[in-house]
Formats: C-alpha cells, sequence, structure tokens
C-alpha cells in the first residue's frame, strides 16, 4: 500500500522456519536498471493478531510521488520475492467545479462526488477568490461529506456546533486542502468555557466497527485554529475537549495528514483562558487493533500547538503508520502510541519543543508558573493494554527525533522523558539516533519500569537517567546535552533549524539506519548539519522546487540502449515540464527515438563511450543528470520494422528479427527468448506468431501490463532459423484516441540458443508510432450528407404509421445544413470532418427512430393494406423510409413475416 512518500510491505512466503530469518529490503526506480537502494528488514510478526496472518511488514520511506518502484525482497535462505509499486500522484484530476459563494450561512452537505478520474471539487469562485460557510452554530457541521472522489479547497469554515468537516461512514478518496477552519463546537457544561470532547475541526467518523469505514483520505496545507471553547488541564484530570482532527475508526486507514497547522491560542492566565485542544492530532479506540489514523497512514509535515494532552496521538494497530517531520510546541506530550497492537510503527525526526501537564498549586486554588511544575510530559507516551496482552505488542521504531529546553526560569520550559512508559508495557520499542534533553538532569528520558528485554535502545544522546533493561544504550550518550549551530536549537522555534555544532555530543556519532540516512556522517537528532532547514506547516515545501532528475545508472550496449530516466516534477509553477536528452560526448552521433521522453531508445553511430544528459525544466528551474554508456556496434542487435503511423482503432502488424550475428556457431538459431514492451493504455497486444515457416511460438506469459515475454523455437533441427533474419510477427491494435498520441514498442532481454546448448545475448531495439485520429474523407461525408437528404425529402410528417413527427424533418434538415457547412469549409481539418460525420449520422439515427410505428392495440387493417402494397420492397428503394415502419423485425425487407406480425396485432 503506497502513499505520496511510502510503500508499506507486507510479504508471507510461508517456508519453514521463516521466522528465524532476516527479509531484507530494496528498491529502485523501475526500469531504471539501476543501482539497489537498501531499506530496512522487514519485522516478522509471529503472531496472528486481529486475524492477519503470521508474516513479514514494514515500510520505504522518503520516495518519490507519482513514481514506480521496483521492490525486492530477499529471505536469507535466499527465497525472494518482487513487485512493483507506485507511489501516489499528488496531483488529483478534476472534473465538475463546484463554486460556492462568497458567504453563506448554510450548512454545504456533499452528497455526489466524482470518480477515481475526475473528482468534483468544491471551492470559491475565482472571481471573488475566497469563499465562507458560517452557519453561527445552527448547524453541527459546516461541511458534510458522504460521497467519494471529492475536493474541498479554499473554504473557510466557522461556528459549526460540532464539527468545522465531517466526513461520514463509507466516505472515501476526500481530498481536504487550504482551508481555514475556526470557532467550531458547543460547550460541555454553560458557563465553565470548556468544550465537548471529541469535536473537531476535521472529523473522520466511523460510529460502526468495520462497516464501510472512512479511507484514502489527503488532509493538507489546511489552517486549523481557535476553536469556540477550551479544554480543561491534567490538573481537573484527563482533560477533555475540541480536537484539531480526528480518525474515529475501528476500522479502515491509508490517510495523508502533512502540512498543516493545528493551533490554538494563549489567554491572560495559562491553564485558564484561551483556546487549547484535547489532541491536535488524534483518534481513537486507543487500546484496539484499528485505531487512528489506520493502517498505511503518513503524518507529517504538521505544526501543531496549543494541546493538553497529545499533539499527535497515533493508538491503536498502528500498522505501517508513519510520523514525521513534524513541529510540536505548548502540549502536554509529543507523540501518543499507546498502544501498539500491529505495527510496524514508524517515528522519526520530529521535534518537540515546549512541554506543560499541570497549571495549578496542588490545592488548586491558584495559577503557578511552570517552575513550580514537576510534572511535564514525554515525547513519546508509550505503553500496552494491562489487562489484554493482544492489544500491544507491536514494534515501534523512534529515529533522529529532538526534544529541546526553551529556557523559562529555574528549569527549561521542554519535556521531560523521551520514551516512557504510560501506564502500561513498554514492549518491542527501538530507539536510535534521538536526542532526549530532559527539563531536569535527573528525571528519566528513558522510562520502562518493567525493564523489557524486548526493547532495543541505544544510539541516542540524553541528558537525563535511562532506566530500561540491564546494558540498554551501550553506544549512547549518556548525562549529556547538545549544542547547536547559532540560531540553531529553541531559539529557531518552527523556522526549522536544530543542527548540532561540530563540538556537540552526538555530531557525526550516529549510527547509519538504512533508508532512514545517509550512513555517513549521521548526526543525532532531527536535522542533519550541512542540510537545508527543515520545513513545517502550510507553505512547507510549497515553493517552486526544481525537477528531480535521474538519467540512470551506466549502462554497456550494443547498437541500442533503452534510457530509463525519470522525471518528478511539483507541478510549479505552470504545470508544464519539458524533458530533452542529448549527447554530452561519445565518438559518434546519437539519436534517441523520443528526445522529449525521459525513457527513450539511443542508436549509436560508433563503438565507444558516450555521455548523454536528461534535462528537465518547469520554466523556471532546471536540472540536469548524465548517464555513462558504453556501446558495441558489433554486437548482434534486434530490429523491429513496421509501419511509423497508425488510425486509432486500427490493427497492425510489426516484425521482429535479429540482425549481425557474425559467430559462425550461431547461423542457425534453434530457440530464442525475447520481452516485448508497450503501453497498455495505447496499444492492445492481439497476439504474437511466427513470421517463417517451421518456428513457432511456444508460449507467452503477461510479466506486467504491458511486458509479455515470449519463447519461440524451431520445429526440429530442419527448420532452424537462420540468424540474420525475422522470425515473429507482433499483432496490435491502436486504442481509441481524442488526440494524436505518441507511442513505443521496443523489446529487450533477448536471447538465442543454437544446437549445442549455447546461449547469445542480443542488444534490444525499439519503434516508435504515432495513433491519429481515426480520418474520413470529404467524399464520405458527402455521400452521408445525400442518403440523409433523400431520407428526408421521402419523408412525410403526420400522425399515422410511417409518418414522422412534427418538427423532426426541421431538425433533421439542420443537422444536414451543419454537415454541408464542414464539407464545403476548405480549411476543415480531418477532425472536424470526423465529427461532422458523427454528429450527422447520430441526427439520421434519432430521425428514424422517431418514425410512428405500429403499436398493439393500435393497428387498423388499412396499415396491413399499406404494408401489403410495399410488400418485396427493401431498404434500398428511395422511399424506403415510407414503408420501413412495417419491418417489424428490421431486417431491411417488407416479406411474409412483416404481414403475419401486423396482422396478429389487428386482434391484440
Amino acid at each position: 500500500m503506497s502513499t505520496f512518500e511510502s510503500i508499506g510491505l507486507y510479504w508471507n512466503p510461508n517456508v519453514p522456519n521463516q521466522g528465524t530469518m532476516s527479509a531484507a529490503v530494496q528498491y529502485r526506480i523501475a526500469g531504471s536498471q539501476g543501482a539497489w537502494q537498501d531499506a530496512m528488514d522487514l519485522w516478522y510478526d509471529e503472531r496472528t493478531t486481529g486475524g492477519r496472518a503470521a508474516e513479514f511488514r514494514g515500510s520505504i520511506v522518503g520516495l518519490i510521488p507519482g513514481t514506480d518502484y521496483e521492490v525486492k525482497l530477499t529471505l536469507t535462505n535466499g527465497e525472494n520475492a518482487s513487485i512493483i509499486a507506485k507511489t501516489m500522484s499528488e496531483h488529483f484530476p478534476v472534473g465538475e467545479t463546484v463554486n460556492l459563494p462568497l458567504m453563506s450561512t448554510e450548512q454545504l452537505v456533499i452528497s455526489t462526488g466524482g470518480t477515481s478520474s475526475a473528482y468534483k471539487l468544491y471551492t470559491f469562485d475565482p472571481a471573488t477568490g475566497t469563499a465562507t460557510i458560517d452557519v453561527q452554530k445552527a448547524a453541527n457541521t459546516c461541511i458534510t461529506v458522504t460521497a467519494p472522489y471529492v475536493i474541498i479547497r479554499g473554504i473557510s469554515c466557522k461556528g459549526a456546533a460540532q464539527h468545522g468537516i465531517a466526513m461520514e461512514q463509507g466516505t472515501h478518496h476526500v481530498v481536504i486542502e487550504n482551508n481555514d477552519i475556526s470557532d467550531w463546537g458547543s460547550e460541555k457544561t454553560p458557563g465553565t468555557g470548556l468544550g465537548r470532547d471529541y469535536q473537531s475541526a476535521i472529523m473522520a467518523n466511523q460510529p460502526n466497527p468495520s462497516v464501510n469505514p472512512v479511507t484514502d483520505t489527503v488532509i493538507q496545507r489546511n489552517k486549523i485554529h481557535d476553536p469556540t471553547y477550551t479544554t480543561n488541564t491534567w490538573d481537573f484530570g484527563h482533560p477533555e475537549g475540541p480536537q484539531g482532527i480526528t480518525f474515529m475508526q475501528f476500522a479502515g486507514g491509508h490517510h495523508i495528514v502533512r502540512y498543516n497547522e493545528i493551533t490554538g491560542s494563549d489567554g491572560a492566565i495559562a491553564g485558564k483562558d484561551g483556546h487549547y485542544f484535547n489532541d491536535g492530532i488524534g483518534g481513537g479506540p486507543n487500546y484496539s487493533l484499528s485505531g487512528g489514523p489506520g493502517a498505511d497512514s503518513d503524518i507529517y509535515g504538521n505544526i501543531v500547538t496549543h494541546t493538553y494532552d497529545d499533539a499527535i496521538e497515533t493508538e491503536g494497530g498502528n500498522r505501517n503508520v508513519r510520523v514525521w517531520g513534524n513541529y510540536l510546541d505548548k502540549t502536554g506530550t509529543g507523540i501518543a502510541s499507546a498502544s501498539t497492537s500491529i505495527g510496524p510503527y514508524y517515528v522519526f525526526r520530529n521535534v518537540y519543543n515546549r512541554s506543560r501537564i499541570l497549571f495549578m498549586n496542588t490545592a488548586k486554588t491558584a495559577y503557578v508558573s511552570p517552575d513550580l511544575d514537576d510534572i511535564r510530559g514525554g515525547f513519546a507516551k508509550v505503553g500496552d493494554s494491562v489487562d489484554d496482552p493482544t492489544l500491544g505488542g507491536g514494534r515501534r521504531y523512534y529515529f533522529h527525533n529532538t526534544t529541546l529546553q526553551a529556557p523559562g526560569g529555574a528549569f527549561p520550559l521542554g519535556p521531560g522523558p523521551g520514551i516512557y512508559d504510560a501506564g502500561g508495557p513498554l514492549t518491542n520499542t527501538v530507539s536510535r539516533n534521538n536526542i532526549w534533553q530532559s527539563f531536569k538532569t535527573w528525571r528519566n528520558t528513558i522510562q520502562d519500569a518493567r525493564l523489557s528485554t524486548t526493547n532495543d535502545f541505544d544510539y541516542d544522546l540524553s541528558s537525563g537517567q535511562v532506566v530500561a533493561y540491564a546494558g540498554a544504550e551501550p553506544h549512547g550518550l549518556l548525562s549529556k546535552a547538545p549544542i547547536y549551530e547559532p540560531n540553531n536549537g529553541y531559539v529557531s522555534g518552527a523556522g526549522g533549524r536544530y543542527a548540532l555544532a561540530p563540538t556537540s555530543p552526538g555530531y557525526h556519532t550516529g549510527v547509519a539506519i538504512k533508508n532512514f540516512n545517509s550512513g555517513t556522517n549521521v548526526d543525532m537528532g532531527a536535522h542533519q548539519s550541512g542540510t537545508a532547514a527543515m520545513q513545517f506547516g502550510l507553505n512547507a515545501y510549497s515553493s517552486n522546487r526544481a525537477p528531480i532528475v535521474y538519467a540512470g545508472s551506466a549502462i554497456t550496449t550494443g547498437r541500442t540502449a533503452s534510457l530509463a530516466g525519470v522525471v518528478y516534477d511539483d507541478g510549479m509553477p505552470s504545470g508544464i515540464l519539458t524533458k530533452t536528452w542529448s549527447k554530452v560526448s561519445g565518438p559518434g552521433t546519437v539519436l534517441f527515438s523520443d528526445v522529449s521522453s525521459a525513457s527513450p531508445v539511443a542508436t549509436f553511430s560508433a563503438t565507444g563511450t558516450y555521455v548523454l544528459r536528461l534535462t528537465a525544466s518547469d520554466g523556471s528551474l532546471t536540472t540536469a543528470s548524465d548517464v555513462t554508456v558504453y556501446a558495441n556496434i558489433e554486437l548482434p542487435y534486434a530490429v523491429l520494422t513496421g509501419a511509423n503511423q497508425v488510425e486509432a482503432d486500427a490493427s497492425f502488424d510489426l516484425t521482429f528479427g535479429i540482425r549481425d550475428v557474425t559467430a559462425s556457431t550461431y547461423q542457425s538459431v534453434y530457440a530464442q527468448i525475447v520481452t516485448i514492451n508497450y503501453d497498455p493504455s495505447t496499444l492492445e497486444l492481439s497476439g504474437v506468431t511466427s513470421a517463417v515457416t517451421g518456428f513457432a511460438v511456444l508460449t507467452q506469459k503477461q510479466v506486467t501490463p504491458g511486458q509479455v515475454r515470449v519463447a519461440a523455437a524451431s520445429l526440429g533441427p530442419d527448420h532452424a532459423l537462420a540468424a540474420n533474419s525475422d522470425s515473429l510477427k507482433l499483432s496490435f491494435k491502436a486504442k481509441p484516441t481524442n488526440t494524436p498520441v505518441n507511442t513505443n514498442v521496443s523489446v529487450n532481454q533477448i536471447q538465442i540458443a543454437n544446437s549445442s546448448g549455447g546461449m547469445m545475448q542480443v542488444d534490444g531495439a525499439s519503434h516508435a508510432l504515432q495513433i491519429q485520429l481515426h480520418t474520413v474523407n470529404r467524399a464520405l461525408l458527402q455521400a452521408a450528407i445525400e442518403k440523409a437528404q433523400g431520407d428526408h425529402d421521402a419523408s412525410e410528417e403526420g400522425i399515422r404509421i410511417g409518418q414522422y413527427p412534427s418538427g423532426s424533418k426541421a431538425t433533421l434538415q439542420a443537422a444536414i445544413n451543419a454537415a454541408v457547412s464542414v464539407r464545403q469549409h476548405e480549411a476543415a481539418t480531418p477532425q472536424d470532418i470526423n465529427l461532422a460525420l458523427t454528429n450527422l449520422n447520430a441526427a439520421v439515427q434519432l430521425f428514424e427512430d422517431s418514425v410512428i410505428k405500429p403499436v398493439q392495440g393500435q393497428v387498423s387493417v388499412a396499415d396491413l393494406g399499406i404494408a401489403v402494397a410495399a410488400y418485396g420492397k427493401t431498404s434500398t428503394d428511395p422511399n424506403w423510409s415510407r414503408y420501413k415502419f412495417a419491418d417489424s423485425n428490421h431486417d431491411n425487407v417488407i416479406d411474409i413475416l412483416d404481414l403475419v406480425a401486423i396482422a396478429q396485432m389487428l386482434f391484440e
């Protein structure tokens, strides 16, 4: 299951003793043939929690949106599997757009959505530039969504009595972006100023377990602030009050929450006034196998402040849930995961600034300064269920997180522990490269009172004490505090700068973690020194970024090379991206099959080493990447021959052959294997057959859509194929299209074998095609016009059988006139003529269908007489339109069967 930047993996190879083995993960951009990159090994869960079989699970992170990746999984015993997985595109196709008024006091109920290829967009009118819905507490929500494939963009939502935007059960594929949500919720007890629990700016509502869950939502770049009422502090028990974003789910998942700002405000007296949340991002049920946000979800890049409980609460199953790159401040705790029943759960590169739990003196008679508060929340609130051991035990990972300590008086204002057991066992938790700085040096930065040996804590920078299993943190830096670069650390606030100074403990002393850091000169903490500032909130990574370009890894080839470039762009500033291949150096010329494609075929004129460059530009910023290719044009190569242009809906053949086989032992080919590649969105492979007698296609296998592997062989030694000849016919059909389309067919992974079992690799080939619109000429249109005019002139309007309704002839004549206008227009394009013919044929069909026909109970002997007079006439008769009504079986002739049918109607 993929998101924009992550892929969740699930694998059960079902081999003996697999629980004793490790499962290595490697990945690369699909088709690039580049070097494999290592990801973390999958975690093996031997349990059958929640009905899931024992399996390997894990995630790959830091990926490029909208990109195909090849993933390879390998067990210790060599058992392996490969998949192709595509990350989600950040661009959602819009079909219908609904422009909302400048101001409305009415609740918006979205009960109709779009499709996966055409979302329905609800947004402001471009003429006004804004839209506000303020229901003034007269409705429970500003917006309620009950439909799938919906985008809500750029709306200001105010005054909801419960939730700002609510997604009801069964909703899926909803994008909520760039909205401003405030002033929601109701008062729990009049006069207290305290809000009702779980009333949220954005609510994913799932009241019934496992029935049509809310799934597949994207919540991004929303400003969520200042609920109408506030939340109680821990001085009066567990906080209850409004929330920012809530996933109240018993099932579902696959949610993305990123780049939002969830903020409240301070009042005159801290802990009493202001607008505070219970949780910033949360949900439930906490001790469960599901919970919020649900499996395969990402939460990243958010700013979350002003919560009395958790900034981010991700509790329940936490199966492949990933939380990273968030900035947390003025919250009771940082990130809660009590419990993690399934896992694995990843928390990395988050930054936690100030924490506060209690605000009053012991007698609860006065609000006090934070220096008098001996209790602070921790970064990671962790704990499994005490009562039910199945509600816990899932794997957790904490990598590269940072807790800060802003000065505030006698004691700093930051959190207490880094990881701590909160009311339940702390189990199966791995910690690496974190900065756990506590507000008091004698406080525990890692706290596990049960000393569970299922945990693995190491390589952390810890200013306080570690209470854990014997031997924890063997490489950790204990009782030490970080030293930050100037203008880094707590002074940066949400500015993203938390890099360690070279003199700091933890600088370049972290441990390599596959897929989570570079592996060299690794710093502890969230911000690697020498890298750009981290970004959070509404404007994070929203300015135009240069395209990402990868030209591929070095290639050794023959006469041709299938290049495997990859280009990704953020769609800014204009959404237009240009790609160009060029030769930087090399001994000969290079011909690209499509110079503007990221993955063309390059053909070389001379043997030697070439450097080729792929350049991409978004109109403002340009990026280039080079690839080295060694071409040996003396090697055998394949050829694909056939038409370069075909019409849509037309069938065509390409011929496959091999050339330049000079080795004497391969002049007779007994067998060959070839992989055929094509775009299944533009072409359909109808079949592969032999092009010569005595040589047969033995088997074909679809590897993936658009990729077919073919094995062929001679039928005995008397039919051995001459090496330098054609052998296969590839039959295709071009798919329908509204515009001309450029596409490509290629062959690669070609091997030929001789009679002695020798095998030779043959270089691949590519064939470029343009699919053109199916065209008609003016003569065909003229013929259609003449036939339509004849039908028109021969017809009569009236109310009798065989006549046409009043006005129908005028409608047909208007269609004929329109076609004549196109026919006579010298500048009319083939597309214009096609459209004119289509429209005219449709008008003729509509006219013919309107003829008044015999109806049972309304037929007289007079009608039978008319039919008898037409006996024997066919559709070729110039007056056929007058007799057509009698053709009851539509066989284009008036015969005895028609007369019988009309006669039978006389007695109905």
